[in-house]
């Protein structure tokens, strides 16, 4: 006949199997394995600090045994370890790929705009670097030469008439414009007329900055005779720079036009 014991915590009567024996008392426990089982997790989750103290301590001092009892877990419930595995792997795909797919659709434009950045900086790099690899190759380099010195001998017989100083000169004298592709076409100047324009210019531009006191040439000055960098000069230290020399300039002039001592 089966026996029968009632539960002190739920009042269901259940098979003695549904029950802990204690072998140090040799009765079993009034409190049927299930209620047990609810109740101790019940106490974990109110007092989690205790119970992780406890299980880290009990793991420290059972390291053996608990590496003995995994081992043969493992070995008895190999199939069932390598089904849990692949299901929780699966979960976890899953709600990457959810995650990732959200962040998408609310992120669609700085994305789209991301990748089409990256794609545009790739092509760039491969470019440059396939043009480097041409530009390396002997072969090429001794055509390209070839071609070069081709070229050079055809224009060394043309002339033409420099717009100028009005001299008939070599097509070698002047620059070529590359502002019409695919020609030999060349500038109306020649190159010492290009270069003596090109300095006067520079000249000009300069004095003009210098009698305007401009921000460019404030900062230039600092550069040049303070040791100052550009990214260093603040707004107020150029105003306060060009004042400085505004009241300088006027004290050289006054100091000019006084008479001069015998």
């Amino acid at each position: 006949m089966m026996k029968i014991k009632k539960c002190t915590r739920c009042g269901i009567e259940k098979n003695l199997q549904e029950f802990t024996f204690r072998t140090d008392r040799q009765h079993y426990m009034a409190m049927c394995k299930v209620c047990i089982r609810e109740r101790k997790r019940k106490y974990d989750k109110n007092n989690k600090e205790k119970t992780a103290a406890r299980k880290s301590l009990y793991a420290e001092n059972n390291k053996e045994k608990l590496k003995e009892y995994r081992k043969q877990y493992n070995q008895k419930n190999k199939k069932q370890q390598a089904k849990k595995a692949k299901e929780s792997r699966q979960k976890k795909t899953a709600q990457k790929e959810k995650i990732k797919l959200n962040y998408y659709l609310k992120n669609k434009e700085s994305i789209d705009k991301a990748k089409a950045e990256h794609k545009e900086k790739q092509r760039i790099k491969a470019n440059l670097y396939y043009k480097n690899k041409h530009d390396k190759n002997p072969v090429i380099i001794q055509k390209r030469a070839i071609k070069e010195k081709q070229k050079w001998l055809e224009n060394k017989n043309r002339i033409q008439v420099c717009a100028t100083c009005g001299r008939l000169k070599s097509f070698s004298d002047f620059y070529k414009n590359h502002n019409v592709s695919g020609s030999d076409l060349r500038k109306i100047s020649c190159k010492l007329c290009t270069g003596d324009h090109m300095r006067e210019r520079n000249r000009t531009g300069r004095k003009r900055r210098s009698d305007n006191l401009t921000d460019g040439f404030i900062k230039e000055c600092f550069c040049k005779h303070d040791g100052f960098k550009a990214k260093e000069i603040s707004q107020e230290l150029i105003e306060f720079k060009r004042i400085q020399m505004e009241i300088s300039r006027e004290l050289a002039k006054q100091t000019k036009s006084l008479p001069q001592s015998q």
